[in-house]
């Protein structure tokens, strides 16, 4: 039984080294309402990216002011007025050329305190930002189970997590069994 344990460990070393993971390093857009429709953006894009940079593209309601993108880290980061005929709340927000490695966060910090968290990516690059405040901000929950169930090296993962989890829990069933039929 010992030994079948160890098997397994070892099948799970070997075939895990021949595995590439890849760093997980998505954009993110921060708008924050400064004053009634104006806020100040902040967009930071990865500067490792596969293609031409990500662009946003804010409502035509909005006139933005761009500055020239600064390498901080890892990231490009461009600072952006923005300034409204109306709330952003109800409109779309687009990014452009987002790769197939780079989702894009959005935060969104209204004037009143609502938070609006959400996702976009080569499939979705578009998002709606919502009238009302969301109680349940599931963007980060599902770049997450997304991510974990993108590739190779994460279902294995998962999979060696299990593994632990179930070993553990057998042998702790084994122990409790052992102590409870020794009191009989």
């Amino acid at each position: 039984l010992m030994t079948q344990k160890i098997a397994k460990i070892l099948v799970l070393f070997f075939c895990s080294t021949s595995l590439l993971a890849h760093e997980f390093n998505p954009a993110h857009l921060v708008i924050d309402e400064l004053i009634e429709n104006e806020y100040k953006v902040s967009w930071m894009y990865p500067v490792k990216n596969i293609g031409a940079r990500a662009e946003v593209l804010f409502p035509t309601t909005c006139n933005s002011d761009n500055q020239i993108p600064i390498q901080k880290g890892k990231y490009l980061v461009e600072e952006i007025s923005l300034l409204c005929d109306s709330s952003l709340k109800g409109q779309i927000i687009t990014v452009n050329n987002l790769s197939v490695l780079t989702d894009a966060l959005v935060t969104i910090k209204h004037l009143n305190g609502e938070v609006f968290e959400g996702l976009m990516n080569l499939k979705r690059p578009s998002i709606t930002i919502p009238l009302q405040e969301q109680v349940y901000p599931t963007g980060y929950f599902t770049l997450g189970i997304d991510h974990l169930f993108s590739g190779k090296d994460h279902i294995l993962f998962i999979l060696g997590l299990l593994f632990l989890i179930t070993g553990f829990l057998n042998a702790v069933d084994r122990k409790s069994t052992r102590l409870n039929s020794s009191h009989q």
